[in-house]
């Protein structure tokens, strides 16, 4: 509660300061004193006040910091009736042990009733005032830390929607999947039925699935294979894709997919070995495995699959790591379930 205008610094040596001379005024005219203003405003009893509404307000906003760091009610309102309660015996207690101070002490007898009535009434209003300034506070930053909430998380679904568009076109593999499908009718390759195949699986695949916001693993490797067999007609590395079992979970569309194309494009091709990818399934973790001949200036990391780490920040509070293991690099990606998900 520190960015309630009540802890600033000014406002706690200029609020009592009003208040209390506001205090002043206001009992002058209830003892119908006015006159009094105008002989002598500066007195003893102005100074009182003053002083009273410095206890009163620092002893209010100890109580409100208090409050906060203490376990709460489940109801608010039994919470914030129990604050009000507690600051009005403590505002009555104070101004009640003030004035006997004051008038034993500088005076000579004790106050009346009616003066301690008439203080603790003024004084328990100000602490009234305090509490409902903490009390709108509240409300309101919870109201707006709501919205926000719901603004961060549509925010994050554009991201995530565009991300999923950029890998649906997926321009890069499509250029090239034309360049190498002209090459092979040229050359009047049998190939090419099968070649157009595995590309209208990829990208039926991607396009029918853009509007979804997960989809079963056993779906998303189904493509992969097909992935490997188009890559392996284009001038990349030879590439052989290899499931170990994997339970039923959810993955996030073309997730698997884009991180196998990364991997193939990260890799130096080399004619004498295949890239071997092992998918497996590892503490909730779809992990993918390869030995990495990488690129001298094209590595694999974490920024290679930032757009999705970006997504699955929607879904799930797990994160997709990379990492590297002996000889081996691992990419995991968390297998998410309809029950995770906000779907």
């Amino acid at each position: 509660m520190n960015s309630l205008f009540i802890h600033h610094p000014i406002f706690r040596l200029i609020a009592p300061l009003l208040g209390g001379i506001m205090v002043y005024v206001l009992i002058l005219m209830l003892n119908n004193d006015v006159a009094q203003i105008t002989e002598q405003f500066f007195g003893e009893e102005l100074y009182v006040c003053i002083a009273l509404s410095y206890l009163i307000q620092e002893a209010t906003r100890l109580l409100i910091n208090g409050f906060n760091r203490l376990k709460r009610p489940t109801k608010l309102f039994l919470s914030y009736l129990f604050l009000i309660c507690i600051t009005l015996i403590v505002s009555i207690s104070l101004v009640t042990a003030g004035m006997y101070f004051y008038y034993d002490l500088v005076l000579g007898f004790e106050p009346s009733l009616d003066e301690l009535k008439t203080f603790n009434s003024i004084f328990a209003i100000i602490s009234g005032i305090y509490i409902l300034l903490y009390v709108s506070h509240q409300f309101l930053t919870k109201v707006n830390t709501k919205k926000i909430e719901r603004e961060t998380f549509l925010k994050q679904l554009v991201i995530e929607d565009y991300h999923q568009f950029k890998k649906g076109i997926n321009p890069n593999l499509l250029f090239e999947c034309l360049e190498s499908l002209m090459v092979v009718i040229q050359n009047e390759n049998e190939s090419a039925d099968d070649f157009v195949d595995e590309m209208a699986t990829v990208y039926r695949y991607i396009l029918s699935n853009s509007k979804k916001q997960l989809v079963p693993i056993e779906e998303e490797l189904t493509v992969a294979k097909a992935l490997i067999k188009l890559f392996n007609y284009l001038p990349h590395q030879a590439s052989a894709l290899k499931i170990n079992h994997i339970d039923n979970g959810y993955v996030l569309p073309g997730a698997l997919l884009h991180t196998i194309e990364v991997i193939i494009r990260t890799t130096i091709a080399s004619k004498n070995r295949s890239l071997e990818i092992l998918v497996a399934q590892e503490d909730g973790y779809i992990t993918i495995r390869y030995t990495p001949n990488e690129r001298l200036i094209n590595h694999f990391n974490e920024s290679s699959i930032k757009d999705i780490i970006q997504s699955y920040h929607v879904y799930t509070d797990l994160k997709p790591m990379v990492y590297d293991e002996n000889e081996y690099k691992n990419i995991q990606l968390p297998i998410l379930t309809i029950n995770e998900s906000v779907a």
